[in-house]
């Protein structure tokens, strides 16, 4: 006369074809393994939580440039002089850098 709500659930969800599979394999399942199945439900459940709460989380965001990386148009531009003397620095640097190559001074290296 008197019937758990497990059993109310298995026959009333028993009806369809996915369900009543699932449920019969839990009954066949030996009870040490019941506990990997109880795994994966919270293993399911913590991914769905963690999906919604990102959904929720950032679904504000927008996709519009927030002119971060945008040109903000205030600036200065470089004046000629300026870009000259950039020119001759790095030409100097790179002359330097050449010639250090082709004659590499003597010291001795202290790791040998």
């Amino acid at each position: 006369m008197f019937r758990s709500s497990f059993e109310k659930i298995y026959v009333r969800l028993g009806k369809y074809r996915f369900f009543a599979r699932l449920f019969e394999m839990l009954r066949k399942t030996p009870t040490p393994a019941v506990h990997w199945y109880l795994i994966l439900v919270v293993a399911l459940c913590i991914t769905i939580a963690n999906v919604s709460v990102a959904w929720f989380t950032f679904r504000g965001a927008t996709t519009q440039e927030t002119g971060l990386f945008g040109q903000t148009g205030g600036g200065s531009t470089i004046s000629r002089d300026a870009l000259e003397k950039a020119l001759e620095a790095y030409q100097t640097r790179t002359a330097t850098f050449d010639s250090l190559r082709q004659n590499p001074p003597t010291i001795i290296d202290p790791g040998r």
